[in-house]
């Protein structure tokens, strides 16, 4: 072996050396990038380390970057699935309260979209089946003076919870489901609001 062969030895053995240390430090996630800063590193011989060095910090960098992008996305989709569970459980808690508050929510809801004239009322069979004793009173009495009448029509519909008010041709979805996807963006902002604030 000549003495320029050992020195290019030496100085590759160098390269490789101080490249090992570079990606011991370096992110899980940097290590294929590196090493392939390495490879390229070990075939540019005399006067590569340097090079090596700094081709390894980039990639490191690089990766770092990348990272840290990742885990950011990670989170925004953490925290999107976050909301939208917690509008899922505000819709079940919705449809889950006792009786008597669901009712009255209900009678509220039809004052609030209840058109002039007469319409009805199309609840879920599982709502007509639990239907308490004054209801349609109560919204009667919910909707004096706004020319109103609603009546409950025995017809069930497939509300899941809420109802749909029918005037003729016109329906008025008033199902949670509904209401919830109307004033999604206006919700998501609230939820945020109170899940991520700290």
């Amino acid at each position: 072996m000549t003495g320029t062969e050992k020195i290019i030895q030496r100085i590759q053995a160098d390269s490789a050396r101080k490249c090992a240390d570079i990606i011991a430090q370096a992110s899980r996630q940097a290590i294929e990038i590196t090493a392939s800063a390495v490879a390229e590193g070990e075939k540019l011989a005399a006067g590569a380390a340097e090079k090596a060095q700094a081709l390894a910090r980039q990639a490191e960098g690089a990766s770092r970057s990348s990272a840290r992008q990742k885990a950011g996305l990670l989170i925004l989709e953490a925290k999107t699935q976050a909301v939208s569970e917690t509008l899922s459980a505000a819709a079940q808690a919705l449809k889950d309260l006792p009786e008597e508050r669901y009712f009255g929510a209900l009678a509220a809801l039809a004052a609030e979209n209840a058109m002039p004239g007469t319409g009805e009322m199309r609840l879920s069979r599982r709502d007509l089946d639990r239907l308490p004793q004054g209801f349609e009173a109560q919204i009667i009495a919910a909707l004096t003076g706004k020319n109103a009448r609603v009546a409950i029509s025995t017809r069930p519909a497939d509300t899941g919870g809420g109802f749909i008010l029918v005037y003729g041709n016109i329906e008025v979805n008033c199902t949670f489901d509904a209401l919830m996807q109307a004033k999604s963006e206006q919700l998501k902002e609230t939820v945020c609001g109170i899940i991520f604030s700290a």
